[in-house]
């Protein structure tokens, strides 16, 4: 995780962009905004205002995402059409 300086427990949208270096992005706010569609973050709201909490953030980057995975797990591969009728 880099280097951000900000160690308050509570966090804003913008502390949580430099936290998780989306502020090298073009369109920072876009890429937040994906990941919480996807909810990849856990957020709240307070007076109309994203908050998250740095103890639940800090678990999700050391843990990965806090959803399952979609899909066929990597390295995984589909059967022939033909393997399950025998």
């Amino acid at each position: 995780m880099p280097s951000s300086g900000v160690t308050r427990e509570v966090l804003y949208a913008a502390d949580v962009i430099i936290i998780l270096g989306l502020d090298r992005l073009t369109r920072p706010d876009n890429a937040l905004n994906d990941l919480l569609a996807r909810r990849a973050l856990p957020r709240r709201k307070l007076r109309g205002r994203l908050i998250f909490h740095r103890a639940e953030l800090d678990a999700v980057l050391a843990n990965g995402s806090r959803t399952g995975r979609r899909g066929r797990p990597k390295g995984s591969k589909s059967k022939p059409s033909g393997a399950d009728a025998a």
